[in-house]
């Protein structure tokens, strides 16, 4: 089983997105018959190394119990902006 087509805001590596609770999606692929997502975790963090080393000092969703794959809303801190204010 693998995890294609990410997506957040319905858009596949958005360089800007302008919703302060984007939504995140994707699909389930599998060479085997009957088989359904039965949970996801959805993990952001502030640099790649982070990720890398499991510290997801952003956001951690945890796992949801869920078949739902479509416009999972984004549930952490404040996201801060990279524009010049």
């Amino acid at each position: 089983m693998q995890i294609k087509n990410l997506k957040c805001e319905f858009l596949t590596n958005p360089i800007v997105i302008d919703n302060r609770k984007p939504r995140f999606s994707w699909i389930i692929s599998t060479d085997e018959y009957n088989v359904l997502q039965a949970s996801y975790r959805i993990v952001v963090s502030s640099e790649r190394q982070n990720l890398e080393e499991n510290n997801y000092d952003i956001w951690d969703s945890g796992i949801v119990s869920s078949d739902e794959c479509i416009g999972m809303e984004y549930a952490g801190l404040k996201l801060k902006s990279k524009a010049k204010e």
